[in-house]
């Protein structure tokens, strides 16, 4: 997969594999978008980063989880979920990363994390439909 990852986007998300799972994350109730809804993590963009360094600072704030640029076997921009006209986001997929379900620690956005098979997070009735949409995208590609 190509892997372009200097190019700068306003939100970048990931699909973090775990084993044979990824990694969710139930935001917040407090939220303006999409309370209480299970999302694939990361975040916006601080000061001048570059596409994958916030997705590395969200997943590390989010999940505790040190990504590296050799983790990522997938990316794609996309319009933005929230305003498509004017703003993109980025969206990569990494290899199954080497951690243990254990070593996770949820930071101090979301309610919780969740590890679930990607094709069920694609249906799942509380999910975020955008990023749903993005995680069917990568299936596609990758069956």
């Amino acid at each position: 997969f190509p892997v372009t990852i200097q190019f700068r986007f306003r939100i970048s998300k990931g699909i973090l594999f775990v084993g044979g799972e990824i990694v969710l994350i139930r935001r917040d109730a407090n939220t303006n978008l999409f309370p209480l809804m299970v999302d694939i993590p990361g975040g916006a963009k601080e000061l001048d980063e570059c596409a994958f360094d916030i997705l590395k600072r969200e997943v590390f704030e989010e999940l505790g989880i040190i990504i590296e640029q050799e983790d990522i076997v997938y990316s794609r921009k996309y319009p933005s979920v929230i305003d498509p006209s004017k703003k993109h986001s980025f969206v990569f997929a990494t290899k199954p990363l080497n951690i243990a379900k254990d070593q996770i620690i949820l930071g101090d956005e979301g309610t919780e994390f969740i590890f679930m098979k990607p094709e069920a997070y694609v249906t799942l009735h509380d999910g975020i439909k955008g990023q749903q949409k993005r995680v069917a995208d990568y299936l596609e590609l990758v069956s």
